[in-house]
């Protein structure tokens, strides 16, 4: 079934429309000025649709882009500890 799913999003050409107001889980969001996946626009509606009680983090890291969470040479000192914390926070 989800085979077919993703085969009618491929066909359409478009995702289907997420209504994030129905999220029910905690959100951590971490953004970077460098990642050039993620358009500003985009991420600017993605935070004004994420209901407020669900946004239970934010980081910007300026000089960060998609990959660098991973990847990054000191993500061990920017990325890592929030996330440590907040696996912390909801085991």
């Amino acid at each position: 079934m989800v085979q077919l799913e993703i085969w009618k999003n491929m066909v359409k050409k478009t995702p289907p429309k997420y209504i994030l107001g129905d999220l029910k889980v905690p959100v951590a969001l971490f953004t970077g000025d460098q990642d050039y996946l993620a358009d500003p626009t985009d991420v600017a509606q993605l935070i004004k649709e994420i209901p407020a009680a669900k946004l239970v983090f934010k980081k910007d890291t300026a000089e960060y882009s998609h990959i660098d969470p991973i990847w990054g040479i000191n993500a061990n000192n920017l990325i890592y500890p929030d996330i440590l914390h907040l696996f912390s926070q909801y085991e």
